[in-house]
């Protein structure tokens, strides 16, 4: 496992919300160091675990929320609809931020894939809550390895 200072470079800050139920995981965020930030909430549900924090640069808020889903597998047997359920509820208690709101993370949701049904989903979730999808390509190779 890698340490903060290995992978913080020079002019950066990471932060991080590690898991409390198990070892490895949790979120996190790396950005320029002269930005300051706010811890507001971290935590875990069923279906997702996330982070949250306000940034800021000079006068400028951000209130930025780092979210990971597991896909579904025997160790994190969940199924989506329960993420829908648990995300909805989440965003619900976030929306009306009085800073503008940026949520990131990994939903293994495939919105690159117009007609699969949880992307679908997604999309519409997002939407209801005026929320935009900025990213319209899947980040990963065949191999699910990291284009970046």
């Amino acid at each position: 496992m890698a340490h903060k200072a290995e992978i913080t470079l020079r002019g950066y800050k990471l932060l991080d919300h590690p898991r409390t139920e198990r070892s490895g995981g949790g979120t996190a965020l790396l950005f320029r160091d002269n930005i300051t930030e706010h811890k507001v909430d971290g935590g875990e549900r069923r279906s997702f675990e996330f982070s949250e924090w306000i940034l800021q640069y000079r006068s400028c808020k951000l209130r930025t929320i780092i979210v990971y889903r597991p896909p579904y597998s025997a160790a994190h047997p969940v199924v989506t609809s329960v993420f829908f359920d648990e995300f909805s509820t989440y965003l619900e208690s976030v929306i009306m931020s009085s800073e503008p709101l940026l949520i990131v993370g990994d939903f293994n949701i495939h919105v690159d894939i117009s007609r699969d049904p949880n992307a679908i989903r997604f999309l519409d979730l997002l939407s209801s809550m005026s929320l935009d999808q900025h990213v319209d390509q899947s980040i990963l190779t065949h191999q699910d390895t990291p284009l970046i």
